[in-house]
């Protein structure tokens, strides 16, 4: 059964002004071609949402749930872009799981400033490749075209999920600069600057050879880091799910707050319960799916919530 704090939705929204959220598991999509399922943050590279380039939605693999979004060399290949907002201030992290077969390769490349057209291409970082040319399965690269001095590498493991993180500090000096970390191990310890803008406009996950074949799963990305939003280390229960009249919140430490937003992210209500229980009444609230932010110290678990 799927752990309740990874049962999250696809959304973009704010929680407050300043801190713009996406949470995307892919479990409430349609399987096959993205497409226009949800163009708040998925689009192609190609004019928007092109079939053959839209990541696929699978049930071939998957870190949690049922399914999961998957990159390969057919038909397109794929080549979807993952909008984050073309941000100019602030700091950000970005997660998610990233699933690559034994032999097979992966790639991403963060972009600049995107367009609502075709993307030109602005890379800001460089060729993010995981077994290049398929001869070095299990070994990854950032490589930068124009800038070698900036190339470096790292380990990943084959055949099985791993967590990839980066850290965008846009704010530190004169160019923003990002900071990649695999399973948990920081891949560049100095942080690399923006190589064509100042823009954080997206991911660019794209099949880059015949060999490339990889899934993503669990995408989290929020303002600061994610000390702060927490899926995962926090122990609470949210039931019951869907919910008809009350939702009952019971967690192994004191539960300082609790916020209901729609997927507008707009605030239904708050409570600040100030103890290990709560109730929430959604009697009056209309059927559809709630994201509920429950604050237990300086952690935070999102939950979606049907009624």
């Amino acid at each position: 059964m799927k752990k309740i704090y990874l049962s999250i939705t696809a959304l973009l929204f704010a929680f407050s002004a300043n801190a713009q959220i996406i949470v995307d598991d892919f479990e409430d999509y349609n399987l096959g071609p993205m497409e226009q399922q949800n163009p708040d943050i998925w689009r192609t590279w190609s004019d928007g949402f092109v079939e053959a380039e839209s990541i696929l939605v699978s049930a071939d693999q998957q870190f949690s749930g049922s399914l999961s979004g998957f990159i390969g060399a057919g038909p397109g290949p794929q080549d979807a872009v993952l909008k984050l907002g073309n941000l100019e201030s602030g700091d950000y992290t970005l997660e998610f799981q990233m699933y690559i077969p034994a032999g097979k390769g992966g790639y991403f490349n963060i972009q600049g400033a995107i367009p609502d057209g075709t993307v030109t291409g602005v890379f800001n970082s460089g060729n993010v490749n995981f077994n290049p040319n398929g001869v070095d399965p299990g070994l990854g690269i950032d490589e930068f075209l124009n800038a070698p001095e900036f190339d470096y590498s790292f380990d990943y493991p084959e055949g099985q999920w791993f967590k990839v993180s980066l850290f965008f500090d846009l704010d530190g000096g004169d160019v923003p600069t990002y900071q990649l970390s695999i399973n948990g191990e920081v891949a560049n310890e100095t942080p690399i600057p923006f190589q064509e803008d100042t823009v954080l406009g997206g991911i660019d996950f794209f099949a880059n050879d015949a060999n490339c074949e990889y899934w993503i799963d669990d995408i989290l990305f929020v303002e600061g880091t994610l000390s702060s939003v927490s899926f995962d280390s926090i122990e609470l229960k949210a039931y019951p799910n869907p919910v008809v009249n009350v939702l009952n919140i019971k967690s192994a430490n004191t539960i300082d707050n609790v916020s209901v937003y729609n997927l507008l992210g707009q605030t239904i209500l708050t409570v600040s319960p100030n103890s290990l229980e709560t109730q929430l009444d959604f009697s009056n609230l209309s059927k559809g799916s709630y994201l509920v932010e429950i604050t237990v110290g300086n952690k935070k678990a999102v939950k979606k919530i049907i009624k």
